[in-house]
């Protein structure tokens, strides 16, 4: 019975994006060019995938992708068109195969996903909990159109994520050495072997698409506390191991520096403000933040008025670092599997919220850590409900095929019953835009309500007052020790000038040398310009110092004030138990 209710939703979640995978696409639409490095791939092999100019034939994903787009090709030559599938015409061609065997990959990793919600859920709070999870994920319209219309990598790399979580809580933690006055040796000797399996699924999801990047420190805290200095160690060196065998067919073919050139051209492929995304960037320039380059004075925001050259970027990056931090604080506690992926939503909602050049579908790991947190903790089923359907509407309202239509509904059957929005005038009537801002402010409000949930929620065994102290004296330590580095960094900047010209002359030889590198984009910047940038970016390295000092200074004096009350309450309630506890 129970494995047929996990066939049924997962199978026909599975079933169905595989038909979805047989809707045409629009010729601009993304799938236009991963179809060229496909080909590429097919023809030259992965190696080269590097090799030309981006779009046609410069691939502008991490190297682990190749080998899913390697596993497409090899899908395309040895498996015949399903020509019963409905959707798929009598007569295939070669490339509308391909086409369709490129999104299947994705297909797969989408129920690889859900089938890694529901173990790990199952583990932690029973069969129907983790049946709960994977429908709510498998069905779920964002990542739908996400793998399986638009044929992205993001089941990829959150598959690798989810499954690296569910092996780190898979086993008991390494703490205590000692229980009921016995040692714990198993768990002391399955540390290792779950910091490696944890740092082999971490490297390749690293590897496969860049949004893996903001978890880490997460994960590089879980790893710690679940398998310890030895359990960590073996997860760098199965990470290692992982990154050398991925990179393995660049350097033998001596190709190492072409590949790497990738790290720095895919921030650099569209320097947007938003790319689309509906988060605060888009509240602030709505239907214009992709023209405007986030490496542009900020100007201002509200009535806040930016020192001078802070660009978007760098506000993006503080913004995120000290939403980041709420996340991290709360893992300083117990743990459980519920928080974790309550956490893991958070980060990859804050991330979507504040950092530049993010495009329609990045906040798409939010999706199946929040459809996690809420099977486990009915708190989150709201802003689950209110994330999905945000989701779906940022990539279907700009979709090249039914943006327009999606919009035009939402106007005929919405109307004048839209609420206002303040970024628009009463002279913008434009329906689409409106809709668009719209979404915005809805997923805002709701990255705002899980932020509060996340204060409290899920919640966790109530603390005696010295593990509370404790957990206020490592909070300071490292949030206060974090916080007086950058602030020492930026007072060094700013005092000293020979330490000002050593990095400069750093940093402008390395702007000078990317000129190289971004002729892979198509273009040819003058060395008077990357110079120019270079000196932004010095200028706005002191404002991200000083930023980070100020984040993390005043995340580790608030938890650390919030955590000595908590103490001070929890001493009350144990003196008079201590009090009634006869003397031996």
């Amino acid at each position: 019975m129970q494995l047929t209710l996990v066939t049924l939703s997962v199978g026909g979640a599975v079933a169905f994006a595989v038909q979805m995978a047989t809707w045409p696409d629009h010729p601009l639409a993304d799938m236009t060019h991963i179809l060229t490095w496909v080909r590429g791939i097919q023809e030259r092999g992965v190696e080269l995938a590097y090799a030309g100019t981006y779009p046609e034939t410069y691939m502008i994903y991490p190297p682990g992708m190749t080998y899913a787009y390697q596993a497409a090709t090899w899908l395309a030559e040895h498996v015949a068109p399903p020509l019963w599938l409905p959707g798929l015409p009598e007569q295939m061609t070669a490339d509308e195969w391909l086409r369709v065997c490129v999104k299947l990959v994705p297909v797969a990793g989408h129920g690889v996903l859900a089938l890694a919600l529901f173990g790990s859920v199952a583990a932690a709070g029973g069969f129907w909990r983790g049946w709960f999870a994977a429908t709510l994920y498998a069905w779920n319209p964002g990542p739908l159109f996400d793998a399986a219309y638009w044929g992205q990598g993001d089941t990829l790399n959150v598959a690798l994520l989810a499954l690296a979580i569910a092996v780190l809580f898979w086993l008991p933690g390494w703490w205590p050495l000692r229980s009921a006055g016995r040692w714990r040796w198993a768990p002391q000797l399955a540390a290792p072997l779950t910091g490696l399996g944890a740092g082999v699924l971490i490297a390749a999801a690293g590897l496969t698409k860049p949004q893996s990047w903001v978890f880490l420190p997460i994960l590089a805290w879980l790893l710690l506390r679940r398998t310890g200095l030895l359990g960590t160690a073996a997860a760098v060196a199965g990470g290692v191991a992982t990154v050398m065998a991925i990179v393995q067919p660049w350097v033998r073919a001596g190709r190492v520096d072409e590949m790497m050139t990738v790290f720095t051209n895919v921030t650099q492929v569209m320097p947007s403000v938003s790319a689309n995304a509906h988060n605060l960037w888009w509240l602030k320039l709505p239907g214009v933040a992709l023209a405007v380059f986030d490496t542009s004075p900020v100007g201002g925001i509200g009535e806040w008025v930016a020192p001078p050259l802070v660009t978007h970027a760098t506000v993006g990056r503080i913004g995120f670092i000290a939403l980041s931090m709420l996340p991290l604080v709360r893992l300083t506690g117990p743990l459980s599997l519920r928080l974790v992926m309550a956490c893991a939503a958070y980060t990859s909602a804050a991330y979507f919220m504040t950092i530049t050049q993010v495009h329609e579908n990045h906040m798409f790991a939010a999706i199946p850590f929040l459809a996690a947190a809420a099977a486990l903790d009915a708190w989150f089923i709201l802003p689950f409900a209110i994330a999905s359907v945000c989701v779906f509407f940022n990539m279907a309202l700009h979709d090249f095929l039914t943006g327009d239509y999606v919009a035009a509904q939402l106007a005929t059957h919405l109307g004048t019953r839209l609420p206002p929005v303040p970024w628009l005038s009463s002279q913008e009537p434009v329906a689409p835009l409106t809709i668009q801002t719209a979404n915005a402010w809805l997923n805002v409000a709701n990255f705002g309500l899980l932020t509060l949930l996340l204060l409290r929620r899920p919640s966790v065994p109530r603390q005696t007052a010295r593990a509370l102290r404790w957990r206020v004296r490592f909070v300071l330590l490292v949030g206060l020790g974090v916080a007086g580095g950058a602030l020492a960094g930026a007072r060094a900047l700013v005092e000293r000038p020979e330490l000002v010209e050593r990095l400069w002359e750093q940093i402008a030889e390395r702007a000078l040398q990317a000129g190289p590198v971004e002729a892979h984009l198509g273009r040819k910047t003058p060395p008077e310009v990357l110079l120019e940038r270079a000196a932004l970016e010095l200028a706005n390295g002191i404002y991200l110092l000083a930023g980070i000092a100020a984040a993390v200074g005043a995340m580790a004096a608030l938890a650390a004030l919030w955590w000595s009350l908590c103490a001070y309450a929890a001493a009350r309630r144990e003196r008079p138990a201590a009090a009634a506890r006869p003397a031996t």
